[in-house]
Protein backbone atom coordinates (compact mmCIF):
# COMPACT_ATOMS: atom_id res chain seq x y z
CA UNK A 1 0.00 0.00 0.00
CA UNK A 2 1.63 2.71 -1.09
CA UNK A 3 1.25 5.83 1.26
CA UNK A 4 0.86 10.24 0.18
CA UNK A 5 4.48 11.17 0.79
CA UNK A 6 3.96 14.52 1.17
CA UNK A 7 3.48 15.13 5.02
CA UNK A 8 6.83 13.13 5.61
CA UNK A 9 9.43 15.23 7.28
CA UNK A 10 12.57 14.43 8.07
CA UNK A 11 15.61 15.48 10.25
CA UNK A 12 17.80 18.20 8.69
CA UNK A 13 20.74 16.50 6.45
CA UNK A 14 23.33 18.51 4.47
CA UNK A 15 26.76 17.01 3.79
CA UNK A 16 28.27 21.06 3.70
CA UNK A 17 26.89 21.70 6.52
CA UNK A 18 29.10 23.56 8.93
CA UNK A 19 30.16 22.29 12.22
CA UNK A 20 32.85 22.76 15.08
CA UNK A 21 35.24 20.38 14.15
CA UNK A 22 36.51 20.10 11.20
CA UNK A 23 34.42 23.31 9.24
CA UNK A 24 33.17 20.64 6.84
CA UNK A 25 32.01 17.35 7.40
CA UNK A 26 33.65 16.35 4.08
CA UNK A 27 36.99 18.09 3.68
CA UNK A 28 39.10 15.31 5.25
CA UNK A 29 37.97 13.03 2.63
CA UNK A 30 40.01 12.13 -0.04
CA UNK A 31 38.34 12.40 -3.86
CA UNK A 32 39.26 8.72 -4.52
CA UNK A 33 38.10 7.26 -1.24
CA UNK A 34 35.54 4.49 -1.38
CA UNK A 35 32.78 6.49 0.57
CA UNK A 36 32.28 8.68 -2.05
CA UNK A 37 31.64 6.13 -4.42
CA UNK A 38 29.23 5.33 -2.44
CA UNK A 39 27.81 8.54 -1.81
CA UNK A 40 27.15 8.89 -5.66
CA UNK A 41 25.66 6.03 -6.20
CA UNK A 42 23.04 6.24 -3.63
CA UNK A 43 22.51 9.96 -5.16
CA UNK A 44 21.60 8.58 -7.93
CA UNK A 45 19.03 6.06 -6.82
CA UNK A 46 15.64 6.59 -7.05
CA UNK A 47 14.05 6.23 -3.41
CA UNK A 48 10.64 7.23 -4.22
CA UNK A 49 9.25 3.15 -3.60
CA UNK A 50 10.97 3.37 -0.10
CA UNK A 51 9.77 7.14 0.55
CA UNK A 52 6.47 5.79 0.17
CA UNK A 53 6.50 3.18 3.22
CA UNK A 54 6.71 6.19 5.61
CA UNK A 55 3.67 7.12 7.22
CA UNK A 56 4.74 10.53 8.43
CA UNK A 57 3.91 12.43 11.51
CA UNK A 58 5.20 11.83 15.21
CA UNK A 59 8.97 12.34 15.21
CA UNK A 60 10.46 13.32 12.02
CA UNK A 61 12.98 10.07 10.81
CA UNK A 62 16.36 10.44 9.80
CA UNK A 63 16.40 10.95 5.84
CA UNK A 64 16.79 8.06 3.98
CA UNK A 65 19.21 8.34 1.45
CA UNK A 66 21.62 9.05 4.50
CA UNK A 67 21.15 5.65 6.13
CA UNK A 68 21.41 3.89 2.96
CA UNK A 69 24.53 5.89 2.25
CA UNK A 70 25.60 4.08 5.61
CA UNK A 71 24.83 1.03 5.03
CA UNK A 72 26.54 1.02 1.45
CA UNK A 73 29.65 1.75 3.01
CA UNK A 74 29.13 -0.69 6.11
CA UNK A 75 29.55 -2.95 3.53
CA UNK A 76 32.24 -1.83 1.34
CA UNK A 77 34.84 -3.65 3.35
CA UNK A 78 32.59 -6.95 3.10
CA UNK A 79 32.89 -6.69 -0.88
CA UNK A 80 36.58 -6.41 -0.74
CA UNK A 81 36.93 -9.31 1.12
CA UNK A 82 34.45 -11.44 -1.32
CA UNK A 83 36.30 -10.02 -4.13
CA UNK A 84 39.73 -11.37 -2.93
CA UNK A 85 38.33 -14.70 -1.83
CA UNK A 86 36.65 -14.97 -5.35
CA UNK A 87 40.25 -14.28 -6.95
CA UNK A 88 41.66 -17.05 -4.63
CA UNK A 89 38.84 -19.47 -5.82
CA UNK A 90 39.44 -18.49 -9.16
CA UNK A 91 43.40 -19.65 -8.90
CA UNK A 92 42.66 -22.67 -6.86
CA UNK A 93 40.48 -24.12 -9.99
CA UNK A 94 43.05 -23.21 -12.31
CA UNK A 95 45.75 -25.01 -10.58
CA UNK A 96 42.81 -27.94 -10.72
CA UNK A 97 42.25 -28.04 -14.04
CA UNK A 98 46.17 -27.51 -14.86
CA UNK A 99 46.28 -30.79 -12.77
CA UNK A 100 43.78 -32.94 -14.56
CA UNK A 101 44.66 -31.98 -17.82
CA UNK A 102 47.69 -33.36 -16.86
CA UNK A 103 46.53 -36.70 -15.92
CA UNK A 104 46.90 -39.53 -18.58
CA UNK A 105 43.72 -40.87 -18.09
CA UNK A 106 41.71 -38.12 -19.06
CA UNK A 107 43.85 -37.56 -22.64
CA UNK A 108 42.89 -41.16 -23.08
CA UNK A 109 39.23 -40.35 -22.72
CA UNK A 110 39.12 -36.59 -24.29
CA UNK A 111 40.35 -36.27 -27.88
Amino acid sequence: MLIDSTNIQFKEYSQGMDSLFPSRLDENISSDAPVRLANQLVDEFDISLLLSTYKGGCCPAYYSRMLLKVLFFAYLPLLSVIRKSLQHYIKDIYYSLKYLTRNTFLYTILP
